[in-house]
């Protein structure tokens, strides 16, 4: 009943002072007084049926004249919801407005871009391409319908800091920009790039200076290259648990403990990256949406190693006399269909098709599991095939929807893409079967 004075707080307790302190000490709140049966309650708590029954009449009863009073004292108050719905309504209502990637066919097979509102993920090991689908992102934001927001952009690199280089490149070799009239064509001077070397400066970045910026300078697309990397360096490292949550550092007789174990010091890490994670994603998201923008965050990923089927020996049968011993094979266990290790093949981006498919023969796994998962609305693999090298055409990448609510899974493999010089181009059903590739 600790809550009882934050509900009612003009609710007169002299009267059962005698009953509070027992219903505190049982953990009844007041829904729990409201809503269970009385004599539950009253055994609960080691209290009189009958008192408890009173209690609980006098608490429904203020809340009645409590709601009685407002709608009284403010009868406009009852038309506020449909004015809410209507704003709401609104909201969904926007104009659908989406970033492209400068290639019709990987738009196509995202839906028409990456559309503003949602916070969509690239993830894809090294070398996949995935600093230049966010680069060409960053000019395509600045231009007009259809392509783009006019608007401009925000980079937030925790690792290397922004190709200004490849931006000029891109803005002198791709059809697209180039083309286009003077007034109307991108320049580097719309995006803004800052850098995050921890996570005490990311979260200050992004809940302080990320809002003011976008407000300013009207920013429409936020890039967060990667996600992970403050994450993964301040978790992963020896004596992860004297990281900070929330800015605060630990107790010091905590450290003295999980210092002597060591797994009770990696769970109590998984613990706090799993809060701060989840207040990211949350924040972001709601950011999203209230300022209309597009927020798109890089991944890196890791190396999937599938658990070996398991074996059964099946019951064991009397051989007739005489009879030949025929060969057999020991079946093994269907993995169970709602274990983790085999759900996360539909929305990890590996491990939904056959082996033997292309760019599926080493399965990954996005980093930060299955609660940043929770957190994003769209997730983009790409996938590459090969080491590369001098000879780029040894190099294979595809473009593959995991999931999107705006966009369909991608069949089969996924799209082929090549990275040119003038950004990231589909590569036709008929340069595939010759063999025609990029600069990789």
């Amino acid at each position: 009943m600790t809550d009882l004075l934050i509900v009612l707080p003009d609710f007169e307790t002299a009267k059962y002072s005698h009953l509070i302190p027992s219903l505190d000490k049982a953990h009844i709140t007041t829904c729990d007084l409201l809503t269970l049966d009385a004599a539950h309650v009253a055994k609960r708590a080691q209290l009189p049926p009958a008192e408890v029954a009173r209690l609980a009449e006098a608490v429904l009863q203020a809340l009645r004249n409590d709601v009685d009073g407002f709608t009284s004292e403010h009868p406009k108050a009852t038309r506020q919801e449909p004015k809410n719905a209507s704003k709401n309504a609104q909201l969904a209502l926007r104009e659908w407005r989406t970033i492209s990637t400068l290639d019709d066919k990987l738009d196509l097979a995202l839906g028409g871009g990456i559309p503003t509102g949602y916070m969509t993920e690239i993830t894809g090991e090294s070398g996949a391409g995935k600093t230049q689908f966010l680069l060409t992102l960053l000019l395509a934001a600045q231009l007009p319908k259809p392509y783009g927001l006019s608007r401009s952009a925000l980079y937030i690199s925790t690792e290397a800091a922004l190709s200004t280089n490849r931006l000029s490149q891109l803005l002198l070799t791709n059809p697209i920009l180039s083309s286009l009239p003077a007034d109307e064509q991108p320049h580097l001077n719309r995006i803004l790039s800052i850098q995050t070397p921890d996570l005490e400066s990311q979260d200050h970045i992004l809940r302080f200076q990320v809002p003011v910026a976008i407000a300013r300078q009207n920013v429409g697309l936020v890039v967060i290259d990667s996600i992970a990397a403050n994450y993964r360096a301040e978790f992963e490292r020896p004596g992860a648990a004297q990281a900070q949550t929330n800015g605060k550092r630990k107790h010091p007789d905590n450290d003295q403990v999980t210092a002597k174990n060591p797994d009770r010091r990696a769970g109590q890490a998984m613990a706090e990256r799993k809060i701060q994670l989840v207040q990211l994603g949350s924040f972001l998201r709601d950011l999203a949406r209230k300022e209309n923008i597009v927020i798109v965050v890089s991944n890196q990923v890791a190396d999937r190693f599938s658990p070996p089927p398991i074996p059964f020996a099946p019951t064991s049968q009397p051989e007739a006399v005489g009879q030949a011993e025929a060969p057999s094979s020991t079946p093994s266990i269907t993995p169970d269909p709602l274990t983790l290790d085999h759900q996360q093949r539909w929305f990890t981006g590996w491990g939904d098709l056959p082996p033997c498919t292309s760019g599926h023969n080493s399965l990954k796994t996005p980093s930060l599991g299955l609660v940043w998962t929770n957190q994003i609305a769209a997730r983009i693999a790409l996938i590459k095939e090969g080491l590369g090298g001098s000879d780029s055409r040894k190099r294979k990448r595809w473009m593959r929807v995991v999931f999107a609510p705006w966009a369909g899974q991608t069949n089969a493999v996924g799209i082929e893409f090549e990275i040119l010089e003038e950004g990231l181009r589909a590569i036709a059903a008929e340069d595939v079967a010759k063999g025609n590739h990029g600069i990789g």
